[in-house]
C-alpha cells in the first residue's frame, strides 16, 4: 500500500512538476519591449487577452511585429488586444447588440479604427505570412466595418487635429444623433477659408478614396464566401449605412467643387477677387494675408492657380492691391 501510495504520489508529483512546467512557460517574465522571441511573445500577448490585460497583449504582439512585421497571428493579435484597450468591452459588446455607436466615444473609435485598418489590410492584401487566409471572412468582416469607420473619421476630420465630435474646425461634423452635417454654408464665405478646405480636401480625397476602395475589395470576398442569408442581410444592412454616409460625404465633395469657380463668390472678372479679399483685409495687410495663406497652406501665390483656375494672374493682383 505505501509502494502504491509512493508510486500515486510519485505520479503526481510528475505530473504537477511538467504541469507547471507548461503553465509557468505561458506565463510571461518581464516587459515586451525586452523579449526576443516571437513565439513567446505571441503567448505573452494571449495570455494578457485572456487576463483581459490588453495594453500588455498589445505591447507583446507590437514587439512581435517589430520583430516579425508580416506575422499574421501577431496582426490581428495587436488589433483585438488595443480594440480592448482603448475601447471596455462592455461599450464594444453593448454597441453591437444594439446596432448604434452613440455610448462610444467617436474620436477614441477615429485612434482605434486608424490602428486596426493597416495591421488587418497587410494580411488581406497578402502581404502577411499566409498563417491567417486573406479571404478569411471574420478578417474581412471586421476590416471592412473598421477601415469604413476609419475613412469616413479621416475625411470628417479635414483640420486633421483627431477630434471628430462636433468640432468647428472642421468641414464636417459628427452629431449626438450620429447624422454627419456639413459646414460649407458657415466657412465659404471667406476667400482664405475656401481656399484653406480645398487645400485640405485636396490632400486628403486620394487616401479617402483609397479606403473605400479597400472596404469594397473586402466587401467582395465577404459576399462571396458568404452562405447564410442572415449573416448577409446583416452584412447588407451594416454596407448600406456606411455607403449612406460615404454618399453624403461623397455630395459635398460635388458640392465642394462650386468653390473652385469665382462664380461662387458673385465675381464674373479675375481682377474682381479684390472686392471679396477687401472685405476681410485692409491694404495694409500684407503680411496678415500672407500669413493666413500659409496656415491655409499656401506658401507661393502663385499657387493659388491650382485651386482657381480662373486666378492665373493672381500674383499681380495681390501686388496691385496691396500696393507692392
Amino acid at each position: 500500500m505505501k509502494f502504491k501510495l509512493s508510486f500515486v504520489g510519485y505520479i503526481l508529483s510528475v505530473f504537477l512538476i511538467t504541469s507547471c512546467i507548461n503553465i509557468f512557460s505561458i506565463i510571461p517574465g518581464g516587459e515586451p519591449e525586452t523579449v526576443d522571441n516571437v513565439n513567446r511573445l505571441l503567448d505573452m500577448g494571449e495570455y494578457y487577452i485572456n487576463q483581459f490585460e490588453y495594453e500588455k497583449a498589445y505591447r507583446s504582439y507590437k514587439r512581435a511585429l517589430e520583430i516579425e512585421p508580416t506575422n499574421s497571428i501577431a496582426l490581428e493579435g495587436a488589433s483585438t488586444a488595443y480594440l480592448f484597450w482603448k475601447l471596455p468591452v462592455t461599450e464594444v459588446i453593448n454597441a453591437f447588440l444594439e446596432g448604434s455607436l452613440s455610448n462610444i466615444n467617436f474620436n477614441t473609435l477615429y485612434d482605434v479604427s486608424g490602428v486596426i485598418s493597416p495591421y488587418l489590410y497587410k494580411i488581406i492584401n497578402q502581404k502577411a505570412d499566409g498563417a491567417i487566409p486573406y479571404n478569411d471572412i471574420g478578417l474581412n468582416v471586421n476590416f471592412f466595418f473598421f477601415n469604413s469607420l476609419y475613412g469616413v473619421f479621416y475625411l470628417v476630420n479635414t483640420s486633421g487635429d483627431g477630434n471628430v465630435v462636433q468640432n468647428t474646425n472642421d468641414l464636417f461634423t459628427i452629431n449626438p444623433d450620429l447624422s454627419i452635417s456639413n459646414r460649407l454654408d458657415t466657412v465659404t464665405n471667406s476667400f482664405v477659408d475656401s481656399l484653406r478646405l480645398l487645400v485640405l480636401l485636396d490632400k486628403r480625397i486620394p487616401t479617402f478614396d483609397t479606403i473605400v476602395a479597400r472596404s469594397e475589395q473586402s466587401l467582395n470576398i465577404v459576399q462571396d464566401s458568404m452562405t447564410s442569408s442572415t449573416a448577409k442581410e446583416m452584412l447588407d444592412g451594416i454596407a448600406d449605412s456606411l455607403g449612406e454616409l460615404t454618399g453624403f460625404l461623397t455630395d459635398s465633395l460635388s458640392e465642394i467643387e462650386g468653390m473652385t469657380s469665382l462664380s461662387h463668390y458673385g465675381i464674373d472678372d479675375a481682377n474682381e477677387i479684390t472686392n471679396v479679399i477687401g472685405e476681410f483685409y485692409t491694404k495694409d495687410d500684407y503680411d496678415i494675408f500672407t500669413n493666413d495663406l500659409y496656415q491655409a497652406g499656401i506658401t507661393n501665390i502663385n499657387d493659388v492657380t491650382n485651386y482657381f483656375p480662373d486666378l492665373t494672374n493672381i500674383s499681380d493682383i495681390i501686388d496691385d492691391y496691396f500696393g507692392l
